[in-house]
């Protein structure tokens, strides 16, 4: 199968895909299975083509969460870490700030009938605090997997203040993953 799109981005800056796509030909969408979730991958969605990678990222994340937990998926973009981890754990909630990626997770709830799964579209510096204030005393475990760039001060700052039992960083940067466990630490003090 083979799929031809085009971006146009007229932006001078960093960013580089706009959201202006245009379908030249074939397929549209990727359909994919993880640990038994089937999602599909769109244009502008980050994929993580290194199997082996993914794979033994997603298992650790797993093997790290008990089955009584409930998890927030802090930046949970099209909610495949979500879907994934709401198959082992008693609740999962995935927090996105993109609309487009909470109705492709919101897409992929439904196509894999995940009663426990429930997506927030919002920033999660406002959204997990709310959160965590509501699930009060259960057994909560926060994972991060956000951009190159990390974590927002403000979401590091939520975090430090609930009471999570665990919290598990996945991270593509070194430097900002340092610079957000500092923070975490830190505040720990």
């Amino acid at each position: 199968k083979f799929g031809l799109n085009l971006n146009i981005n007229k932006r001078h800056d960093n960013v580089i895909l706009s959201q202006t796509w245009k379908h030249l030909y074939g397929i549209e969408n990727i359909l994919a299975n993880e640990f038994s979730i089937i999602y599909p991958v769109s244009n502008a969605s980050f994929y993580q083509v290194n199997n082996e990678i993914k794979n033994a990222i997603y298992s650790t994340v797993l093997s790290k969460i008990p089955e009584s937990a409930v998890v927030i998926d802090a930046y949970s973009g099209a909610g495949l870490l979500s879907g994934i981890i709401s198959k082992k754990a008693k609740q999962c909630y995935g927090i996105e700030i993109i609309k487009e990626a909470t109705a492709n997770a919101n897409a992929l709830k439904k196509q894999n009938n995940l009663k426990n799964l429930t997506n927030i579209n919002g920033d999660c510096s406002k959204e997990l605090p709310k959160l965590v204030k509501n699930l009060k005393n259960e057994n909560t475990i926060v994972t991060l997997d956000p951009p190159r760039k990390g974590c927002d001060k403000k979401v590091l700052d939520a975090i430090v203040n609930t009471n999570c039992s665990k919290i598990i960083y996945i991270s593509c940067d070194p430097n900002s993953l340092a610079r957000d466990l500092k923070i975490i630490l830190d505040s720990n003090k």
